[in-house]
């Protein structure tokens, strides 16, 4: 089996690997780390709690994990902006499950109010999400899914 040991700035790595599963070896100062790499498709084969266990994602939840990281910066963007034009939102915990659907901000500008949905490019809206923001534009609220901050600040104008 090939071995690959690579040495730079003190930082020995060390990889045995084959086509389908390896395992590397990092090394900083005495800590020796040893990590399993293993392809989305054995990933997907094993049972959640083993990769859990293991802390192996599969490319859906590390895309998910990134999205939801990315959902985060755009929504403090916004707070942010909201805040620097002096206008009062509201943002809901995720812990909030009382509220179950309801749009990540709501605010009001000058009378009108806004219910905005924040996602990313490839997000969707969940039923309970669709449900309250129809429920919303019925009772006169201006409902907007929003999938970056400039398109946010354009809904602002």
């Amino acid at each position: 089996m090939p071995r690959l040991v690579e040495r730079r700035r003190g930082i020995v790595k060390q990889s045995t690997a084959t086509a389908k599963l390896g395992t590397v070896y990092q090394r900083k100062g005495k800590a020796m780390r040893e990590r399993t790499i293993v392809t989305d498709k054995i990933a997907g084969m094993m049972i959640p709690a083993d990769r859990k266990a293991l802390g192996i994602l599969t490319q859906s939840e590390r895309q998910k994990k990134v999205d939801g990281t990315a959902e985060k910066e755009i929504q403090r963007l916004c707070e942010m902006e909201l805040s620097r034009r002096g206008i009062v939102y509201l943002h809901l915990s995720p812990m909030a499950r009382e509220k179950c659907g309801w749009p990540d901000l709501t605010f009001v500008v000058l009378g009108v109010p806004y219910a905005v949905e924040l996602k990313t490019a490839a997000g969707k809206l969940s039923e309970d999400q669709i449900r309250v923001m129809r429920e919303m534009e019925r009772n006169g609220w201006r409902t907007h899914i929003v999938r970056s901050f400039e398109e946010f600040r354009e809904l602002l104008k």
